[in-house]
């Protein structure tokens, strides 16, 4: 049984000084710090696809059907993931296919074995490519993941009287759907199995995407960004959360070395919130060269994960710009900027394919503007706020 690890990533690795929003502890990953000479902060970056959000951590009431791969080829996999909160006996369970809209599940693969929770158990079709099968659970030769893009895949509990329990597709449909796609669901819209589809909870990342099986993500809280700065002697550490599930309080934590950190402040969560909420706390005893900070956020239950690790060098000669009071209204992305340099500068707003839909140059050199951007086009989503100068890239993310 392999274990998903929990990584929450932004990528945009191109943009330069993007930050990474969440990762797991005990996560075998290379890392590098960074500390710009132009500015006070910093972050350690590391290497992602650009795996985004799937299934939330929560009770769900039955297994559920996570992740969906129809490649190239025979480059197909399934992923059940396991939330129930407890380990499940897959002895108990099936799946079945329906081709072509023809109405009727048959072909069936009975499962084996135990899934641990927040686990996936991820199938491979036995003629996939070595890349896709190096993931796989198990193995199967049989046509149950022979699917193409219209045939209709359903989860079956053989021990409840309701049989088929969760399903992805239709099977009284022959129309295409799932060609060329990798399909992760999507953890805002989960509450447990459901037996109708909904194309809407499903998130496609594009043919062949097999990193999924290593970087799904399985947190409690959707964080947007996390950053810490300086304001008279002190560091000011600010926090944005898109989303939260039964998140009782965060820990924040300061290190010398980025490896032994002690608690300086704790800050109580939300609970429950699927909408942008804004944290912060202060260091009133900063350490006087380069530290390091993190949020370690828990759970009601106790259940635990971190944030990025934040790099603050406690510098009074450095200035750096920088994105302040980032906030969305029904039409427009608010935020103010801080110039200290006089610098010129430029943003853009780009999606989360990394497509810029808005580019713009800031008109007043001042040390702060305030900056509205209104756009009809823009839908309802996350984006990222890039500002740039000749020397500095700062990178932001808001849902709007």
């Amino acid at each position: 049984m392999k274990k998903i690890k929990t990584f929450l990533i932004f990528f945009l690795l191109f943009l330069g000084g993007v930050q990474l929003l969440a990762s797991c502890p005990n996560a075998l990953i290379n890392m590098q710090f960074e500390v710009n000479e132009n500015t006070k902060t910093s972050s350690i970056t590391k290497t992602f696809p650009k795996i985004n959000n799937i299934t939330a951590k929560t009770n769900l009431s039955d297994l559920i059907i996570g992740i969906y791969l129809e490649g190239t080829s025979y480059n197909k996999a399934l992923g059940i993931y396991n939330g129930t909160g407890a380990p499940v006996n897959l002895g108990n369970y099936s799946l079945k296919i329906a081709f072509n809209g023809g109405g009727t599940f048959g072909a069936e693969l009975v499962l084996s074995g135990t899934i641990a929770n927040d686990a996936f158990y991820v199938i491979v079709n036995d003629d996939a490519g070595a890349s896709l099968l190096a993931k796989a659970d198990l193995v199967y030769a049989g046509t149950c993941l022979n699917f193409n893009g219209n045939d209709a895949i359903a989860l079956y509990n053989n021990s409840s009287k309701a049989g088929i329990i969760d399903k992805l597709g239709d099977e009284n449909n022959s129309a295409i759907w799932g060609e060329g796609a990798t399909f992760v669901r999507k953890k805002d819209n989960i509450s447990g199995p459901s037996t109708t589809y909904n194309s809407s909870n499903w998130e496609d990342y594009g043919e062949d995407e097999f990193d999924v099986f290593d970087n799904a993500i399985i947190l409690p809280i959707e964080l947007l960004s996390f950053n810490a700065f300086s304001n008279n002697q002190k560091v000011e550490l600010n926090w944005s959360t898109a989303s939260e599930i039964n998140n009782s309080y965060f820990t924040v934590e300061r290190s010398v070395d980025a490896e032994n950190f002690e608690i300086i402040k704790t800050v109580s969560g939300a609970g429950n919130s699927n909408s942008q909420i804004n944290y912060s706390a202060t260091d009133n005893n900063p350490l006087s060269e380069l530290s390091y900070y993190r949020l370690k956020q828990t759970d009601f239950n106790g259940d635990y994960s971190y944030s990025k690790i934040v790099a603050f060098e406690n510098s009074s000669e450095i200035m750096s710009l920088k994105i302040l009071n980032l906030y969305s209204k029904p039409n427009s992305i608010n935020f103010t900027i801080s110039n200290p340099n006089l610098e010129n500068l430029s943003y853009e707003i780009i999606n989360t394919l990394g497509k810029v839909l808005i580019s713009s140059k800031v008109e007043n050199v001042v040390k702060k503007s305030n900056i509205v951007v209104s756009d009809n086009d823009l839908s309802h989503g996350i984006y990222f706020i890039k500002l740039s100068s000749s020397k500095e890239t700062v990178v932001e993310k808001v849902l709007f």
